[in-house]
Formats: C-alpha cells, sequence, structure tokens
C-alpha cells in the first residue's frame, strides 16, 4: 500500500461519490482491491495508553490506475465495514 495518506491522495485518482472499484478488467480477470483501516491519533506525552482519534478505512485498486478512496468512520464493526466494500468495491463476477 502506500507509505502514508499523503502520498496515496497525491499520487492516485481520489474516488468519491460512490465510484467503485474493482470488478473486472478488459482481459477478464478480477481486480484486486486490498483494504485497511487506521487509526489516526495521538498518544499524550507519548506514553503506551489508550489512543483517542478517528478511524480511517481506505481501498486501493491494484491496477496501473491505482484507485483509492479513503474514509473516516465512528467504528469499523462488521456492519460498517460491510456497508463501505459494498458501497465502494464491485464483485469481480461481472
Amino acid at each position: 500500500m502506500f507509505k502514508s495518506v499523503r502520498d496515496a491522495l497525491f499520487t492516485s485518482e481520489y474516488v468519491i461519490n460512490k465510484s467503485y472499484l474493482g470488478g473486472v478488467n478488459s482481459d477478464g480477470q478480477p481486480v484486486v482491491v486490498e483494504i485497511d483501516e487506521s487509526k489516526f491519533g495521538k498518544r499524550k506525552y507519548n506514553k503506551g495508553k489508550r489512543v483517542d482519534g478517528v478511524w480511517v478505512v481506505g481501498g486501493v485498486e491494484r491496477t496501473p490506475e491505482r484507485k483509492v478512496f479513503l474514509l473516516t468512520v465512528p467504528n469499523r464493526n462488521q456492519n460498517t465495514l460491510k456497508l463501505i466494500i459494498d458501497t465502494f468495491v464491485k464483485d469481480g463476477n461481472d
């Protein structure tokens, strides 16, 4: 994946308005979409306590275009992640 969120935003096409990633390429092969989640925040005095912050879920298409999406989410439970995947990732069996 990208080394930082900034790299993802500046070197890729940022996908918004329910654009889809994935699906099938021109050769009929499924397009791989990698999805990851991270928590962004800062620990007070660099101590090992839990971090107050925001969860970010993102995905990147493994194609030369390298389309991406990034979203902040209130929680990362199964229903939230399924909704994000259904909204932003096409089925590879089309």
